[in-house]
């Protein structure tokens, strides 16, 4: 991780505050996220949200797909709620959005803005976020039940052949899993299957540790109970679950730009145009068949 440090982190060129429009009710909110209402989606430069990556038209690049890996705390400030953004295609973390005052059901708000701006390929990124303890179930209920997001993770059983998804929304965590899937973002910096800007997620990175107990998380925590650690979000798990999320999300294909006019790109597919043409006319002509 100290080695990924060096060479990936840096500074943030850019800082946001994303959130629906004041003027938008909770009521309205699962239509403008099915028709991506992006108008509605009030953005201002400033705020909780560190972008890591240049912007095109004012949002992520869109023939690329996202995964929103998502920790929650109390909002009560002893802790950060943080979304953590990346993309599959080049597994890079390419933006960051933390703070420690925002209680779990405005931060389920947040989230459904931001996944509507980042967008992408798969028109809207997949939010995969712990779902242990109460700011977790508070934060999924609003997301599914209230907000209707459509495009979330669900549980499914981790060390068995086929890891069939259950009906169980969100990320479960549990002594036995948690260090599984703690490792593959470890093996992921280590070979570089996750690439990390944010300097704050590497230095937590850094102070995790193994509970006596049982369990493992920030040495900070070391002196509290199972279930007070349930209430804290951190920068690691919402790493950890963007990598969780790799494989599942679907790539698609990249809508390539059309070709300028006139130039070679253009008259290549104006002639593979005519030729699939030609050939279907061909195969379909029967004048010269007697019956």
């Amino acid at each position: 991780i100290e080695e990924h440090r060096l060479l990936y982190a840096r500074k943030t060129p850019r800082k946001m505050t994303i959130n629906w429009l004041k003027s938008v009710p909770d009521s309205q909110v699962p239509n403008l996220i099915a028709k991506r209402t992006l108008a509605s989606v009030k953005r201002s430069s400033g705020g909780p949200l560190r972008v890591w990556v240049n912007l095109i038209n004012g949002r992520p690049d869109q023939t690329k797909s996202y995964n929103l890996g998502i920790d929650i705390s109390k909002g009560m400030g002893a802790s950060n709620s943080v979304i953590s953004i990346a993309c599959n295609e080049t597994r890079e973390k390419i933006a960051e959005w933390a703070h420690a005052g925002t209680p779990p059901y405005e931060f389920a708000r947040i989230a459904t803005a931001i996944g509507v701006w980042v967008g992408g390929k798969n028109k809207l990124p997949l939010i995969i976020w712990e779902n242990n303890g109460h700011p977790g179930w508070d934060f999924g209920r609003q997301l599914v039940k209230i907000y209707q997001y459509p495009n979330i993770w669900y549980d499914r059983a981790v060390g068995t052949i086929a890891e069939k998804i259950s009906k169980k929304y969100g990320w479960h965590s549990s002594q036995t899993k948690k260090p599984v899937v703690l490792g593959m973002l470890r093996r992921a910096y280590a070979h570089g299957g996750y690439i990390n800007h944010s300097t704050e997620a590497l230095d937590e990175a850094l102070t995790y540790i193994e509970y006596e107990g049982g369990g493992i998380g920030p040495a900070e925590y070391v002196e509290e109970s199972d279930a007070a650690r349930k209430c804290h979000g951190d920068r690691v798990i919402a790493d950890m679950l963007n990598v969780v999320g790799f494989g599942d999300t679907p790539r698609g294909k990249s809508k390539m730009p059309a070709a300028p006019h006139r130039s070679f790109g253009h008259r290549m597919a104006a002639w593979k145009r005519g030729k699939r043409k030609q050939t279907k006319m061909t195969r379909f002509d029967h004048s010269g068949v007697n019956i």
